[in-house]
């Protein structure tokens, strides 16, 4: 074996090491289009993998956000939850905004939402103390 298919040889074995196998999936006979398989050509592993393709998200039941979705091939399933949140109040003290969401009425705190305005330079402060900030009108922070 020459030194250059020894350096082949290594390469492709590291290769396989990591999980870099060579060669290609193909769909497996007699199992549902999404099971695909492949012998890899360097080290000789049978590898196999699954790529569903999904429907669309559905929700489960009225009143819940928890959806659900199913491969069209093998139905196999997956399960997640969907809020719809949506704005619905804003605490004063702190600009925090209250989120509801409409589907289940599921309550969290979003982003606070801030009124700036440019605060005025004095002639008492220094320019790199007062320039560029502002503050809230509604809840007074600064920034």
């Amino acid at each position: 074996m020459s030194f250059w298919d020894k350096v082949k040889s290594f390469t492709q074995s590291a290769k396989c090491t990591v999980g870099l196998h060579g060669g290609e999936y193909a769909h497996i006979d007699g199992k549902p289009k999404c099971h695909l398989g492949k012998t890899c050509p360097n080290c000789n592993d049978y590898l196999t993998k699954e790529e569903h393709e999904f429907s669309e998200w559905l929700f489960v039941e009225e009143g819940d956000c928890t959806v659900r979705r199913e491969c069209v091939f093998c139905g196999h399933d997956e399960h997640d939850v969907k809020h719809n949140h949506e704005k619905v109040a804003k605490d004063l003290n702190n600009c925090e905004v209250l989120l509801c969401c409409r589907r289940c009425g599921d309550e969290k705190v979003g982003p606070a939402e801030h009124e700036w305005v440019e605060q005025p330079q004095t002639q008492c402060t220094p320019d790199n103390d007062s320039a560029n900030k502002k503050q809230c009108k509604v809840c007074g922070i600064t920034n």
